[in-house]
């Protein structure tokens, strides 16, 4: 009988998720409108965050749960992540058109407003979705008989620009700067980190850097995937680079010179000088060596 009534119970209450999710929103909305000076931005920050969240919430319960049941973790996690870059999106180009058709009025500046704030997470959270739906073509790469020695890990530090950007600007859109440090902040926001944050995801994502026992193999890129496959007697020569950032925390970039007078370039390698020794061709090649110690 309790077990019942719970059965009966879960479907309601995923019924009212949505609903309150949209009622609070439409309060905010509102809010924004109607209060004055500090209230209404709070009140729009909150209608920024929760539209999406609605959207995000129908998204979900339209998406067939049989289906649902049969993915495995990763998966969920990936369907999550489409629902959330989908979300965002929509509810960009949902406040933008608002914003138009009520042009010049309270409503269209808000709903203008609340878009063009949407934009950066849109953009970045489809990103991270686009990159995340391919898998790693490195075992297609190789020859028959090849053996993986070594894959580079792309190092978390590659985002520490995009972090302290970010810093800076709620700093300045929180602290005591008045409107001028909230239109830098919005400048922040919109103009520079975008970028920067997608270029970080560019790099820690869709960077893969292969050192086999022929090859340097590395495949780059976002939305057109550029695959290099440099054979090891080619390379003439490796080296490491450091920024500042890259010494303390112990990342950096490695370059790479062939005979052929080419070059090529690795950002954010979590552990380049491993990169550095593999690729070194005056290197003594440890299948070859002889153990200290050991037989003659």
């Amino acid at each position: 009988m309790a077990a019942a009534m719970n059965d009966t119970e879960r479907p309601s209450r995923r019924r009212w998720i949505p609903l309150t999710l949209a009622g609070t929103t439409i309060l905010t909305l509102v809010g924004a409108l109607a209060l004055p000076g500090q209230s209404a931005l709070v009140s729009l920050v909150l209608f920024i965050f929760l539209f999406p969240c609605t959207l995000m919430v129908l998204l979900v319960r339209w998406w067939p749960r049989r289906h649902c049941r049969t993915l495995e973790g990763g998966a969920r996690w990936r369907r999550r992540l489409y629902f959330a870059a989908a979300a965002f999106l929509l509810a960009a180009v949902v406040n933008l058109l608002g914003g138009m058709r009520f042009f010049g009025t309270a409503v269209g500046t808000t709903l203008l407003t609340a878009g063009t704030l949407l934009l950066p997470p849109a953009m970045v959270l489809t990103l991270l979705a686009f990159s995340l739906s391919r898998d790693d073509p490195t075992e297609e790469l190789l020859e028959p008989g090849e053996v993986i020695r070594f894959h580079a890990e792309t190092h978390w530090g590659v985002f520490l620009p995009s972090i302290l950007l970010t810093t800076l600007a709620l700093v300045l859109a929180l602290g005591p700067f008045g409107l001028g440090g909230l239109s830098l902040a919005a400048m922040i926001y919109l103009l520079l980190l975008p970028g920067l944050l997608a270029r970080a995801l560019t790099t820690f994502i869709n960077t893969e850097v292969t050192v086999t026992d022929r090859h340097l193999i590395t495949v780059t890129g976002t939305l057109w995937r550029r695959r290099h496959i440099i054979p090891l007697k080619e390379i003439q020569a490796a080296g490491v680079s450091w920024g500042w950032l890259g010494r303390l925390l112990r990342y950096g970039k490695v370059g790479v010179i062939c005979h052929d007078e080419t070059s090529l370039k690795l950002s954010g390698l979590a552990d380049p000088m491993k990169v550095q020794d593999l690729l070194d061709p005056f290197r003594p090649d440890p299948e070859e060596a002889t153990p200290v110690g050991g037989r003659s």
